[in-house]
């Protein structure tokens, strides 16, 4: 029995010592007695690799004098500024942005007028994005009065867009108001595009009452086809109605735009639409954007309303075009729409745009299908842009085709020439 005690007291004196000795080590950073304690790293300094111990003010489990009381924010800007020191060897903005983006959500203000004496570089453009979306988001006056003041830089240009991507989706009447009156500086088109793009998203119908006051015509024209592809895919009867009251000089470009959108969502729609418009520059545009949008999603619709087409030319580049894309989708198809055409100039043309296109990945189905092109000149260039994509991947194979293919001695000269290159 008096062995028994004497083990139990032995073993109770031992838990006693690794106690005290352990105590070190498990009280908390900033505890009474240890307010010199370092996170281990055996140089006694902060790991400046690890940003995961920081937490953001308030959040449970946050070290005493580090976030969770006023002191917070003061002593993340020590560790930021330690962090993001200029002098420091291959110091990265990607390597900070975690601890920055932690900052500039608790203290927007105070994190940009530290990156705002920053030289212009990699860092201060990294760490002004980061703010900029929090800062504009929440104090968006702020940040446009800092800008009124600030000299030309790629960052103020970044801050720029910032600032009207977040205050245009908040605010996009007091934004555009502020885009407006930012003369003669080279951000205002910036800012205006942006803003603008979130207007004509949110209300195309207001957004269109402001062109008329835009005086920059590239602008303008970019404002035109941005409001007719986002009313066209809203409502394009109302965009229709809208575009067609608009002068000649900018229906086209509105018409083009509308339809286009619209065909992403109805192509037959849109396509009915476009063959009651009159014959001309703006049909044509109007044509070939619903063929963009249509022929990536039905082909053979496409195809067969393309062939529909009274011009020549707009005929020949729906043709061009349906077949590109079809080649995407189904290069067997597009190949049996073709050869199923009559003999003509509507099947070379199909025959001519499947040869150039698939010559990019197979050019021996290129080079088998050329031959099929009954107009010469078609069939020559054809023949050309075959070989110069086959040179570029395999010249031994191309050369062997050449030599055995009965092609005209002048083009056969020309073609060997791409060998000597």
């Amino acid at each position: 029995m008096h062995r028994n005690v004497l083990l139990i007291t032995i073993a109770l004196l031992v838990g006693v010592f690794l106690g005290f000795q352990l105590r070190d080590y498990t009280m908390p950073e900033g505890a009474a007695g240890h307010a010199g304690m370092r996170r281990p790293g055996g140089d006694g300094r902060i790991d400046a690799g690890r940003t995961d111990g920081w937490r953001l003010k308030g959040e449970v489990g946050s070290p005493p004098g580090r976030a969770g009381d006023d002191s917070a924010p003061k002593d993340l800007e020590a560790v930021v500024a330690e962090l993001t020191n200029t002098s420091g060897a291959n110091r990265k903005f990607a390597d900070m942005e975690p601890l920055i983006r932690q900052w500039a959500k608790m203290d927007p203000k105070g994190a940009y007028l530290h990156y705002k004496t920053f030289p212009e570089g990699e860092m201060k453009m990294g760490a002004m994005g980061v703010i900029a979306s929090e800062l504009a988001a929440k104090d968006p006056q702020f940040l446009a009065t800092e800008l009124a003041n600030m000299p030309a830089s790629r960052s103020r240009r970044g801050l720029i867009q910032e600032l009207a991507q977040a205050w245009g989706q908040a605010d996009v009447q007091r934004a555009y108001a502020w885009a407006q009156g930012l003369t003669e500086d080279p951000g205002r088109h910036d800012a205006l595009a942006i803003i603008c793009a979130q207007w004509a998203r949110e209300d195309p119908r207001q957004a269109a009452a402001k062109i008329d006051g835009v005086a920059d015509r590239d602008f303008k024209t970019s404002l035109i086809a941005t409001v007719a592809e986002q009313w066209g895919a809203q409502d394009p009867a109302a965009a229709v109605r809208w575009a067609s009251a608009l002068p000649e000089s900018e229906k086209s470009l509105a018409v083009a735009s509308l339809i286009e959108a619209w065909a992403h969502t109805d192509p037959p729609g849109a396509a009915s639409y476009v063959t009651q418009l009159p014959a001309g520059e703006m049909q044509n545009r109007s044509a070939m954007a619903v063929v963009a949008s249509w022929a990536a999603q039905d082909p053979g619709a496409t195809a067969a309303w393309v062939l529909q087409f009274p011009d020549d030319t707009l005929r020949e580049n729906g043709i061009r075009e349906t077949v590109k894309d079809w080649i995407s989708v189904n290069a067997d198809d597009a190949l049996g729409w073709t050869e199923k055409l009559p003999d003509g100039a509507n099947k070379d043309i199909a025959l001519a745009s499947f040869a150039d296109n698939a010559a990019y990945w197979s050019p021996e189905r290129a080079a088998a299908v050329v031959g099929a092109i009954r107009d010469p000149k078609r069939r020559e260039d054809a023949t050309e842009n075959t070989l110069r994509s086959w040179v570029e991947i395999d010249p031994a194979s191309a050369k062997r085709w050449l030599a055995a293919s009965d092609v005209p001695d002048q083009l056969r000269t020309r073609l060997q020439a791409l060998f000597q290159n």
